[in-house]
């Protein structure tokens, strides 16, 4: 299993994000070139289904959460790799024990 899909599945599975919320990670690590996502919200609605306050949202918590940073400069969102590291690190020992 790749890397990202290993993140993907460990978010997923974290509890800490609604169905939803998952949908739109998932689309920002599938994207993502160097932990950067160059996704606006129109983007992510066509991507994943999700309405646009919905996405707005989330992002909001994504943001909150230390996952993303928005960076205007950038035309997305940086993707925290220390974040996606606990996530990974955390689902790993969930599934050793």
């Amino acid at each position: 299993m790749n890397k990202v899909k290993m993140i993907k599945e460990a978010i997923n599975n974290s509890g800490l994000y609604s169905n939803n919320q998952c949908k739109i990670v998932n689309v920002l690590l599938d994207i993502a070139v160097n932990n950067v996502a160059q996704a606006n919200v129109r983007f992510l609605q066509e991507k994943t289904g999700v309405k646009k306050p919905t996405i707005y949202f989330a992002l909001k918590i994504f943001q909150k959460d230390g996952l993303i940073i928005k960076n205007e400069q950038l035309g997305g969102f940086e993707i925290q790799q220390p974040k996606l590291n606990y996530f990974l690190e955390s689902y790993q020992k969930k599934q050793s024990v």
